[in-house]
């Protein structure tokens, strides 16, 4: 079956469905606009496609840590993502 959604209902109910699987607001946040984008850009397997996985892993691995950001250089940056995802 297939259903036509908006993008505004595609942000929606991703981050619902993220925050009803134990992330927080803000990485639900962050992670329905990628969904969101993917699904705009025409890229299917990164969008709605990988909300399941995203769902499954945080049951199951989370909750994650986050990530130390830190200058390296002029130009560049050196993140240590914790074991996150």
């Amino acid at each position: 079956t297939f259903v036509n959604m908006s993008l505004s209902e595609i942000a929606s109910v991703s981050k619902r469905a993220l925050v009803a699987n134990g992330y927080t607001a803000s990485d639900a946040d962050i992670l329905s606009k990628v969904i969101t984008a993917a699904e705009r850009d025409l890229c299917p397997s990164h969008g709605l496609f990988r909300l399941p996985g995203y769902c499954r892993v945080m049951r199951e691995d989370g909750p994650f840590p986050s990530p130390i950001v830190e200058d390296a250089a002029l130009g560049s940056v050196r993140v240590d993502g914790e074991g996150g995802i």
